[in-house]
């Protein structure tokens, strides 16, 4: 740690300045029926654990400077609305040299009309850039998660989160290959991505995800065949996932995922074949 001091202080005054009411993943918290926290000005450490989407303890071992992780921090970055002059100064307090890249990069910010396009379609839809961030989604799309938010990371979640295995059903057969598939993609394309490279240690560390790693082909299923899911209101049933890379942002992908209840639907005809 550069300045534990500067990194600690600036901590706490980000915190301090950030309304819990926008997050409305701390409204049981904010409203009195959960006894963790504390109300008071800004968000508390225990906010940041259920915004990271991260066990009890881990921003208050990262605010200590006890366990400061890269992709950990831009997630708190995020989170508390850093310009990126405070993004700067942030990580040099941490690790004395500046960000490899900016919080938010100009590649990664989609324009607010890919929104609003999201917004019109009835399918669940979302845009994610190389490394499984998630840019924009929509309203179908959250409601995979529930009152939580959706994660900062697609392909981290899918791999690595033990509720994304109740989700995606049938997850080490008709999931994980397809998973594993892309992540060994996005690391031969981004050989030098901090987010990929703790993805893969965290995918490695899992007792289930590792040696589904380890012991995937060359190939992977085909990405448009129908996926087994449990969906929040009208349960089990499939979807399937229909990519695309946008020709004015080449690194983000498109992919629209419409959900089919009951059987598992018959192929579609090609179109033009």
């Amino acid at each position: 740690m550069s300045d534990l001091c500067a990194f600690r202080d600036f901590l706490v005054q980000a915190r301090g300045r950030t309304d819990p009411e926008r997050f409305p993943a701390l409204r049981d918290l904010l409203e009195g029926r959960d006894p963790r926290g504390r109300r008071g000005k800004g968000v508390t450490q225990a906010h940041m654990d259920i915004l990271l989407r991260r066990s009890a303890g881990t921003y208050e071992r990262l605010e200590r400077g006890a366990t400061v992780r890269p992709t950990l921090l831009e997630g708190v970055g995020r989170i508390l609305g850093l310009t990126e002059d405070e993004w700067r100064a942030l990580w040099t307090y941490a690790y004395s040299t500046p960000p490899p890249r900016p919080l938010n990069p100009a590649g990664r910010a989609l324009p607010g009309e890919w929104k609003m396009m999201l917004d019109t379609l009835a399918p669940a839809a979302y845009v994610q850039d190389q490394e499984g961030r998630l840019l924009a989604y929509n309203a179908e799309f959250a409601r995979y998660f529930g009152d939580e938010p959706a994660p900062d990371n697609l392909l981290h979640w899918s791999l690595t989160a033990p509720v994304a295995r109740t989700i995606l059903l049938d997850w080490h057969s008709a999931w994980a290959p397809a998973l594993c598939g892309q992540l060994r993609a996005a690391l031969a394309a981004n050989k030098h991505s901090l987010a990929l490279r703790e993805l893969l240690a965290d995918v490695l560390a899992d007792d289930q995800a590792a040696p589904l790693l380890n012991a995937a082909a060359s190939t992977a299923p085909q990405s448009n065949a129908p996926r087994p899911v449990r969906h929040p209101t009208l349960g089990p049933g499939w979807i399937t996932m229909c990519a695309a890379n946008p020709s004015d942002f080449p690194e983000a992908r498109l992919t629209i995922a419409p959900f089919h209840p009951g059987r598992r639907p018959a192929p579609c005809q090609p179109i033009g074949a």
